[in-house]
């Protein structure tokens, strides 16, 4: 009498829903009666796929296998113990070289030649059935994404799904208790210009609930809300795809899906679907501006003193942006480059360190001139302006563009189905396809060239405004400001000061010329014309004041670590 192990296995949760496990045990039970073999177990994997061998059920009825527990495998079919031939093969030997037989119950399995390659050829059309019910699958979902359908994911915290009904897709609704909370977020973030980790704060000391109806907020959270674009009419199916994690040492080594990270795609493949907004487009555009600039700034781990030029101060020298730190009991700024260990795998800096005092003294001395008579700065905001052209027209390319990229799209897919019905060679279809992944290419470049016009023109709207509002708020009381107050007028009218040679440069304000950015800022801010500051050159250059030594009145290469 043979002693037989069960196995079953079924890869979703559907499946189980179905009882699939169920309607295998019942017949592996019954053939176990009739054979009257011995049971020794049953091994059941439940939600895992066949196309990996990580199963818990199936590594136990391996080990016992390995210890002679059992004497026979009794499986449904080859599809359950594995999806994949080759993984088919080497599990049968195993169990073979153990001196365990394996039974089919609807594939009988001998050693001869016809009958391994039946049992190969059978394990072939189980992968190939599996690849071609994911790509049905994948299509079928970009297709009803297409006609404007909500699929997938997690309702973003503002929305509440509608579900699909035979009249009308699945969409999205506006849930106004939510929604009131994100628009609270954005005009926080906009209007006050605080950080994400204060947006957080407040929330919690509101009690606002989160989705989970928990008082809890995390700084990730609220982040990803202010950067999601779905609260301004858009949202976006098929951003990532699923892959398998690079460190697959963690925890759970029997992963019901081994592809558990996410990888964005290209944005070219990204499908969009027009949703109830709940902000305009104009103050999700500021926000993303505002996020930009609270990260150039972050206060990081320095909380110990402060410093009024954090994040504008530069090293000439490298671009790095230097750092507040402590020197003799002084407060100074230096490069964070200057320590081998710091400057990791590039060169160590030798840009010279500065008094902080002196260096703060000198820059807000320059700028409360500038407050006080800023015709230079206002003319040419006005200037840049005007050369960027209207909203209007920049709007009408943008849609004419989206309808080409459309297009390319149909194009595509067209090809593809032309190549897979034997109509065009593979050289035709890769000639043809390089020519539109150019053509979609160059559409993108484009847009992505009017989207930073468009960023720079609400960028030279919110100095302006700025200007004349720090000009009514502090008439002639600049000096008499605290901290807070100078800093944020320093951030609103300045990019940055660099320690150039034996001076310090100051640079206003002014949105990027269309196209890449500069390298700091991500793009987002660039020097005026070498900036428009008036001071003791002539206009049209950057101000220059004298060099600042460090804490010992030297100017010092490299300094020991405080």
């Amino acid at each position: 009498m043979a002693i037989v192990g069960l196995y079953a296995r079924v890869s979703s949760d559907a499946q189980e829903k179905e009882q699939t496990v169920q309607s295998q045990l019942e017949e592996l039970r019954a053939h176990v009666q009739a054979k009257e073999y011995q049971l020794a177990g049953e091994f059941i994997d439940e939600g895992y796929t066949g196309a990996t061998f990580a199963r818990p059920a199936l590594d136990r009825l391996r080990d016992a296998a390995a210890k002679g527990d059992v004497e026979l495998v009794l499986v449904h079919s080859p599809d359950r113990l594995a999806r994949k031939a080759a993984y088919q093969a080497i599990l049968i030997e195993e169990f073979q070289k153990a001196g365990v037989l394996v039974e089919f119950l609807n594939h009988p399995l001998d050693d001869s030649p016809e009958g391994q390659l039946l049992l190969t050829m059978q394990g072939g059309v189980a992968e190939y059935e599996r690849a071609k019910i994911s790509e049905r699958t994948r299509r079928g979902k970009q297709y009803w994404a297409r006609q404007g359908a909500i699929l997938g994911g997690n309702v973003p915290y503002g929305y509440r799904r509608i579900p699909r009904d035979s009249e009308k897709r699945s969409a999205l609704e506006i849930y106004e208790p939510e929604a009131a909370v994100v628009r609270q977020m954005y005009d926080w973030l906009v209007k006050e210009q605080i950080s994400c980790r204060a947006i957080v704060a407040r929330l919690q000391a509101n009690g606002t609930p989160t989705k989970n109806g928990t008082s809890t907020w995390h700084t990730s959270t609220v982040h990803h809300i202010l950067r999601q674009e779905v609260y301004a009419g858009t949202y976006y199916y098929n951003k990532n795809e699923q892959v398998e994690p690079l460190d697959k040492t963690k925890r759970d080594s029997y992963r019901k899906n081994p592809k558990t990270s996410m990888r964005p795609k290209p944005k070219e493949e990204w499908i969009p679907t027009t949703v109830p907004a709940i902000i305009d487009r104009e103050t999700w555009e500021k926000a993303q501006l505002q996020l930009q600039e609270n990260s150039r700034l972050s206060l990081r781990n320095n909380k110990c003193h402060e410093y009024l030029l954090r994040g504008l101060i530069r090293c000439g020298d490298c671009g790095r942006a230097y750092a507040g730190s402590t020197s003799h009991g002084k407060r100074i700024y230096r490069c964070p480059r200057y320590d081998h260990i710091l400057a990791g795998d590039k060169p160590t800096c030798h840009g010279p360190t500065v008094k902080a005092d002196e260096a703060e003294s000198v820059v807000w001395e320059a700028v409360s001139d500038l407050l006080r008579n800023p015709e230079v700065l206002h003319k040419e905001y006005e200037r840049r302006l005007a050369e960027n052209g209207t909203p209007g027209a920049t709007d009408e390319e943008q849609r004419r563009m989206d309808a080409e990229v459309r297009k390319l799209k149909k194009q595509e897919d067209r090809l593809l189905d032309a190549y897979q019905a034997g109509m065009i060679e593979m050289d035709v279809l890769k000639e043809r396809m390089g020519t539109i992944k150019a053509q979609k290419k160059a559409l993108e470049d484009r847009r992505q060239a009017l989207e930073n016009q468009q960023r720079q023109n609400l960028r030279i709207q919110d100095a302006l405004a700025a200007l004349e509002n720090f000009r009514e708020e502090v008439g002639g009381s600049l000096d008499s400001l605290d901290f807070q107050g100078r800093q944020k007028v320093l951030r609103t009218v300045l990019d940055q000061v660099v320690v150039d040679g034996n001076s310090l440069q100051i640079k206003a304000i002014i949105p990027p010329e269309v196209g890449p950015g500069n390298g700091h800022s991500n793009g987002i801010l660039r020097p005026l014309h070498q900036s428009t500051l008036e001071g003791t050159e002539r206009a049209g250059e950057s101000q220059r004041v004298p060099f600042v030594a460090g804490a010992d009145g030297k100017r010092r290469n490299d300094c020991p670590a405080t």
